[in-house]
C-alpha cells in the first residue's frame, strides 16, 4: 500500500508520527486505520528481493508481512496486535543475511499461528461497524469468484465438445429439475457436466443448488424456470459459443490486417434443412506460414454474381477488412462464378480491381475424374461390381461372417456418390496397386463369394447375386479396366490429396499439376504396360486360386463376341419351314 494513503486520512499528523503509529500496537481509536495500512510492502529502495520476501514459493502473498522504510525493518502486523512477547518481528527484523530463512521460521512458528487464528476469529465475529469497514463486499466477491470458477468449467466443456465436433444439446430433458434422473439422455453438454460434478466440488455444489431451486419452481407449476439462473441453459451456451467465435475472428482479423493482402475462397452446399450455406475461407501469409481460415458460413439466398459479392463484402466488413486488399478469389467452375460480365469474379473486380479469379484445381480435378469414371460403360460396370460386392457382403451378418473368417483385419470399401477418391480406395482394396496385386483382396473376395454361392443354407436370391458378381470379377475386361484406372489414380490421387491439404505451396502445386498432366499424356499411347499388368494379374490370381483350391478361374482373354446373322441368309443345307 502507498504511504500517502494514511496521510490523506489523517492529514494533521506528520509523516514521522504515522510511521511510529503503524508499526506499534494500535489502540481502539486507530485500529481501523492500522488494518487499512497493513500489509505495507513497498518494492523500491529495499535491501532484499521483493518476490522472495513478500511471496511464498507457491506464489501466494504473505499478507502478515510489512516493511518500515523509516526503521528499515520487517514486521509481522498480526503479531504486533495479538502477540504477548517482544519477538523479533514485533520489534523489527533487519538481519538481511538470513532474511529468507528467518521469515519462513517465523511463519511456521506456533506463536505466529496462534496469533493468526486469533485474528481470523476476531474478524469472523467482528462488530457491525467493523464489517462495514472491512467485509462489506466480501460476500459479493466470494459469489463472483465462485461464479467465475463455474464458468471456467462450463467454457472448458464447451471447447471440448467443439473440438470433438459433437452436438451440444438434446431435444428433450434439458430442464434442471430432470438432471437427477440418470436414466434420461440430457445431451452431450449436460452429461459431461454431470460426470464432472462427481469429481469437482464446485460443479457439484452448483448443480445441487440449481436442481433444488428448479424442482421447487417446477412443483409450483411454473413453466418458465421460475427465474433460476443455472448457467447451463441453451441461451448461456449460445452466448459462450458466440463469444468464442468473435474472439477467434478478432485474432484472424489481426493476422490478415498485418499480412496486408489476402485471397478468398467460397463454395455453397445445402445443409440438412435444405438451405444453401456459403462457406467463406480466407487465405493469407503470416510470417513464413500460409494460413487458410474459415471465417463464416453464411445463408445464401441468391446465386447471382452480384448477390454473392454483397454477401462476401458483409463478411469482409465484419472482420474490418479492406476489400481492395483482396488480390484473388478461388471458386469452382460454375457459370455464376466465372461469368465474364455478370459472374462473381467479374462483379468482385469492380470492388477489388487487382484481384484475379483462380479455379479451384482440386474441385476441377474431382469433376474431371468423376466424369472419367461415370461416362465409360466399362468403368461403370467395374465400379458397379466393386460397390455391389461391398454392399452384398455387408447387408447380411451371415455373409459378413464368411468374409471375417477369411480376412479378420481388412474390409472392402463401398463407393461414395460425391468423391471419386472413394472409387480409388475401393479399387485398390480389391486389385492392389498397378503392377503390384499382392496387397489386394481379389482372391479373398472370390473365395468368399464362391463359398456363399455353394452354401445351401443361404437364400437362393443371395446365391444368385454371388454368381453374378463372380462372373463380373472374372472377366478379362474387368481386370484390364481395373489396371487402366489404377494407373490413372496412381498419378491423380497424390495431386488431389496435396491440393486439398493444409498449408499447400502454390509453386509446388503448379509443378505437381504440370508433372501430372505430362505423365498422363505419355500414358495415353502406352497401352502395352496396361496389357502386361492385366496379364500378370490374371496369372497371379489363378495361381493363388489354385492354391486355395477354388473352382473359379479368371479369364485370360476377352470373351468371343457372337456374330449376328443377316436376315434372309441361310446355309444351303438348312431347310426352309413353310
Amino acid at each position: 500500500m502507498n504511504l500517502k494513503f494514511p496521510i490523506l486520512i489523517v492529514n494533521t499528523l506528520s509523516n514521522k508520527v504515522l510511521l511510529i503509529l503503524f508499526f506499534k500496537k494500535p489502540d481502539s481509536t486507530n485500529n481501523a486505520m492500522y488494518w487499512l495500512f497493513h500489509p505495507h510492502q513497498p518494492t523500491n529502495e529495499i535491501p532484499f528481493t521483493a518476490g522472495k520476501v513478500y511471496k511464498r514459493k507457491d506464489g501466494s502473498y504473505r499478507k502478515w508481512l510489512s516493511y518500515s522504510t523509516k526503521d528499515k525493518a520487517l514486521f509481522c502486523c498480526i503479531c504486533i496486535v495479538y502477540g504477548r512477547d517482544s519477538g523479533v518481528f514485533i520489534r523489527g527484523f533487519s538481519d538481511w543475511k538470513h532474511v529468507y530463512v528467518r521469515i519462513q521460521n517465523h511463519e511456521d512458528s506456533a506463536v505466529h499461528r496462534y496469533n493468526v487464528d486469533a485474528h481470523v476469529m476476531k474478524t469472523k465475529f467482528a462488530s457491525v461497524d467493523s464489517l462495514l469497514v472491512y467485509g462489506q463486499s466480501s460476500l459479493r466477491r466470494k459469489q463472483v469468484e465462485n461464479t467465475r470458477q463455474i464458468m471456467h468449467r462450463i467454457i472448458d466443456v464447451i471447447k471440448l465438445i467443439g473440438k470433438r465436433g459433437l452436438s451440444y444439446r438434446n431435444r428433450n430433458n434439458e430442464a434442471a429439475y430432470t438432471l437427477n434422473d440418470t436414466s434420461l439422455d440430457h445431451g452431450n453438454f449436460l452429461e459431461i457436466i454431470l460426470l464432472l460434478s462427481k469429481y469437482d466440488e464446485v460443479i457439484k455444489c452448483h448443480l445441487d443448488k440449481v436442481i433444488k431451486k428448479s424442482t421447487k419452481s417446477h412443483n409450483k407449476g411454473s413453466s418458465q424456470g421460475g427465474g433460476v439462473i443455472t448457467l447451463l441453459s441453451k441461451t448461456t451456451i449460445n452466448y459462450i459459443i458466440e463469444a468464442i467465435c468473435q474472439k477467434i475472428k478478432f485474432v484472424i482479423s489481426k493476422e490478415i490486417l498485418k499480412a496486408g493482402m489476402y485471397t478468398v475462397q467460397l463454395d455453397t452446399t445445402q445443409d440438412i434443412s435444405v438451405v444453401d450455406q456459403c462457406s467463406v475461407i480466407i487465405r493469407y501469409v503470416s510470417g513464413t506460414s500460409i494460413h487458410e481460415r474459415l471465417v463464416g458460413i453464411v445463408k445464401c439466398t441468391s446465386s447471382k454474381g452480384i448477390d454473392m459479392v454483397e454477401l462476401i463484402l458483409k463478411v469482409f466488413n465484419s472482420l474490418s477488412l479492406d476489400p481492395k486488399k483482396c488480390i484473388g478469389n478461388a471458386t469452382d467452375g460454375a457459370a455464376n462464378m466465372q461469368g465474364e460480365y455478370r459472374g462473381f469474379s467479374a462483379q468482385l473486380s469492380n470492388v477489388a480491381n487487382k484481384q484475379i479469379h483462380i479455379w479451384c484445381y482440386a474441385h476441377v480435378l474431382n469433376l474431371v475424374i468423376g466424369d472419367v469414371t461415370n461416362k465409360i460403360l466399362q468403368s461403370i460396370n467395374l465400379f458397379g461390381i466393386l460397390n455391389g460386392c461391398a454392399v452384398f457382403i455387408k447387408e447380411s451378418h451371415k455373409r459378413m461372417d464368411v468374409w471375417t473368417n477369411k480376412e479378420k483385419n481388412k474390409r472392402i470399401c463401398s463407393i461414395g456418390e460425391t468423391r471419386w477418391w472413394s472409387k480409388h480406395s475401393a479399387l485398390s482394396k480389391v486389385f492392389g496397386h498397378f503392377k503390384h496385386p499382392k496387397p489386394g483382396l481379389f482372391v479373398e473376395l472370390l473365395t468368399t463369394l464362391t463359398e456363399i454361392k455353394n452354401d445351401v443354407s443361404i437364400t437362393a436370391d443371395a446365391r444368385y447375386k454371388a454368381i453374378g458378381l463372380i462372373e463380373g470379377l472374372c472377366k478379362y475386361e474387368t481386370i484390364l479396366t481395373a489396371q487402366i484406372y489404377l494407373r490413372i489414380f496412381q498419378k491423380t490421387t497424390p495431386l488431389s490429396k496435396y491440393l486439398q491439404g493444409h498449408g499447400i505451396n502454390m509453386m509446388t502445386s503448379y509443378q505437381m499439376v504440370q508433372a501430372t498432366l505430362k505423365e498422363l499424356k505419355l500414358d495415353v499411347r502406352d497401352f502395352s504396360n496396361v496389357k502386361e499388368a492385366a496379364d500378370n494379374f490374371v496369372v497371379w490370381a489363378n495361381n493363388k486360386l489354385e492354391i486355395e483350391e477354388c473352382e473359379v478361374e479368371v479369364s485370360r482373354s476377352f470373351a468371343e463376341t457372337r456374330k449376328k446373322k443377316e436376315q434372309g441368309n441361310f446355309p444351303t443345307n438348312q431347310l426352309m419351314i413353310q
